[in-house]
């Protein structure tokens, strides 16, 4: 992980999408992921969203969530339909020790009073209207607890870096 992070060094890493992607999520009748975030937040309060995954299985969309319950000390993993936003599969498992960066960033979200889905929201307002959310993740690394996105639009994809302690986009 530190290694992306040092080679994103901030905001970059665009790389060329495939505009198949694009234009499979663009045709696509689909609940948003932030949509889905928000109803897994409301039907789950005491849980932290840590990480969202778009994936394509025999030509349907489905959403992964990998949400956090500190009190408890587990972690669920949701996989949901896009289409119906339905909950597909649910696995919940206890906390291991390589779970420690997106619990230490889980521990500043909920010490800020924020949601996940709002944390997206704050990171992706600036110049991503036109592109697809396809991947979200809390890291902490290197001292500094973040959120990794990826976006793609239908020239390109787009990582980004987040800093959830000051809420922008880190720069160089």
């Amino acid at each position: 992980m530190r290694g992306w992070l040092v080679s994103l060094m901030f905001v970059s890493g665009l790389a060329y999408a495939s505009p198949t992607m694009y234009t499979f999520l663009s045709k696509g009748q689909n609940y948003s992921p932030l949509d889905v975030m928000q109803v897994l937040e409301k039907d789950y309060p005491k849980m932290i969203i840590t990480e969202f995954e778009l994936d394509v299985k025999n030509s349907q969309v489905r959403y992964e969530f990998d949400m956090i319950d500190l009190d408890d000390n587990t972690t669920t993993e949701f996989y949901m339909s896009a289409e119906t936003g339905r909950i597909l599969e649910q696995k919940v498992e206890k906390l291991e020790a390589d779970d420690y960066e997106e619990v230490t960033a889980a521990k500043i979200l909920r010490k800020k009073q924020m949601k996940f889905s709002e944390l997206v929201t704050l990171a992706l307002k600036d110049g991503t209207s036109f592109a697809y959310l396809t991947d979200a993740q809390l890291d902490h690394d290197l001292g500094i607890s973040y959120l990794e996105l990826e976006v793609v639009n239908e020239q390109h994809r787009t990582k980004l870096a987040f800093d959830i302690q000051n809420l922008r986009l880190y720069q160089c």
